[in-house]
């Protein structure tokens, strides 16, 4: 098991102390540490760990959806993502972008 200091962990992690100290004592989703006598050292898979838990989901707004998209991709994904039982629409008809049926999305 591979132990780091506070600053060790730091550099690892390409933060800053203050952050992984405040980590450490933190009351949700707190950095594990040991402490021997005054000294804090940081496992490796802890560290790991830590950062694992705090990585941000990947959000992609509709403005760079849309810009990345033919117009008949545009519209048949905002058909889909009102689905067949927003008011007033039938199912797409995805003959014209090629496609035989459309395709079936289950919404948990």
């Amino acid at each position: 098991m591979k132990l780091f200091t506070v600053t060790e962990a730091a550099t690892f992690a390409r933060l800053s102390t203050k952050t992984l100290r405040r980590a450490i004592g933190a009351a949700d989703r707190p950095l594990r540490c040991y402490r021997v006598g005054r000294r804090i050292v940081i496992s490796e898979d802890d560290l790991i760990g830590w950062l694992e838990r705090h990585r941000a989901a990947v959000v992609l707004s509709d403005d760079i959806i849309s810009g990345a998209i033919s117009s008949p991709a545009r519209e048949l994904l905002g058909r889909l993502r009102r689905g067949p039982w927003h008011a007033g629409t039938e199912e797409p008809d995805t003959r014209q972008y090629g496609l035989d049926a459309a395709p079936k999305i289950r919404f948990a």
